[in-house]
């Protein structure tokens, strides 16, 4: 794997595992809670580290420059129903 592609690929396990430390805490509700008039949630946030992860490493590693399905939905930023705090990391893998 090329460096760049390693690179890339262990900043969004970062960013994913420093989300992990902001909601080791947080409730099943305080996923979907909102804090502000925006429609984002922790949970949504979570969400969608999660997918770009997976999203990501298929594209570098297909190499067909296709992007897969559902790279551009945008229900990627909401907290998926019925999600768990402890659940909702895994849910994409």
């Amino acid at each position: 794997m090329a460096p760049e592609t390693e690179g890339l690929l262990a900043a969004l396990r970062e960013a994913r595992r420093l989300l992990l430390i902001t909601t080791r805490d947080a409730s099943d509700a305080q996923l979907t809670e909102r804090s502000t008039v925006s429609e984002l949630t922790l949970g949504g946030i979570l969400n969608h580290l999660t997918r770009a992860e997976r999203v990501w490493t298929h594209i570098l590693t297909d190499a067909t420059g296709r992007t897969p399905d559902g790279m551009w939905d945008m229900g990627q930023y909401r907290c998926p129903e019925n999600a768990t705090a402890d659940g909702l990391p895994d849910a994409q893998r």
